[in-house]
Parts: C-alpha cells; structure tokens; sequence
C-alpha cells in the first residue's frame, strides 16, 4: 500500500510540475513585477504619444506590468487599464464623451496613487503620474480630470 501512495504522490508531483511549466499565466511575484516595470519605466515616467499607434502600445505596456503585478496592487493595476481603455475611446467633439473619459480618470486615479506608493516602496522606484488621457485615433490629448465642488445639501 506504502508503495501505491508513493507512485501516487510522484504522480501529483509530476502532474503539477507539466502543469506550472505548461503555463502560460505570468509569475505574480513582488520580482517579476519590478523587473517588468524597470523594463518599461521611460513609459510609465514620461509616455510619448503623437499617434494612435502610441496610445495602443502604451495600453500594451500597461497591460503586461498589470499581467504580472502581485495581487497587492492587481486590482489597481485593472483599474487603471480599464480607465485607460475608457479614456482612449474618447470623441473630442463629443461633451458625453469627454465626461465620461473625465469619471474614469476621476475613478482610476486612488488606484494610480496606490500603484505609485506600492512601487516605490517595493522596487524602489518612481513611476510619477499617470499619462494624459488620449484618444488613440486622433492622438488628442483629453483635457486633465476636473472635480466638481460641493456646494453642501
């Protein structure tokens, strides 16, 4: 009997190593993801963007930093992808449409703040503030978030 729950363990074992290293989820790690945000810091620090095409690759960055960010700051990390993907559907000329970028990048920001102190706390590095909204077909820069002040009941 010994000798069945040995080839069964081996074979758990076994199962889980073909499974972990058939993955294809990234490491969550506290490493894996300060190695990814150094790799795309000029594009948290200071995001360049004159096209549409450089709207979509720093969403593409984004996502890879939140793909791998620990489940710390992951739900941050979706907020702020999810913000940005609002912000860059954004018409211009639409007053709607301009509101609505303006909530989503009201409401991404706490998580935009939570991410800037988790990193520089755990990477040690500076990620500074979050790119200005852009609508990537036209690579018009949004107008920043304003807030509305209460006037009291």
């Amino acid at each position: 009997m010994a000798g069945l729950a040995a080839v069964s363990v081996v074979g758990v074992v076994a199962a889980a190593s073909i499974v972990s290293a058939c993955s294809d989820e990234p490491e969550r790690t506290v490493a894996a993801y300060c190695e990814e945000v150094a790799a795309n810091l000029p594009a948290l620090v200071g995001p360049v963007i004159g096209t549409g095409a450089d709207v979509v690759a720093l969403l593409a960055t984004y996502r890879s930093i939140a793909a791998v960010a620990p489940a710390t700051v992951a739900l941050e990390w979706e907020t702020v992808v999810s913000t940005l993907e609002t912000v860059s559907t954004v018409v211009p000329s639409d007053p709607a449409s301009l509101e609505a970028a303006n909530l989503a990048a009201l409401t991404g920001q706490p998580s935009y703040t939570d991410i800037q102190r988790y990193t520089q706390v755990e990477c040690d590095v500076a990620i500074g503030t979050p790119p200005a909204p852009t609508n990537p077909v036209t690579a018009t820069t949004i107008p920043a978030p304003t807030t509305v002040a209460s006037t009291g009941g």
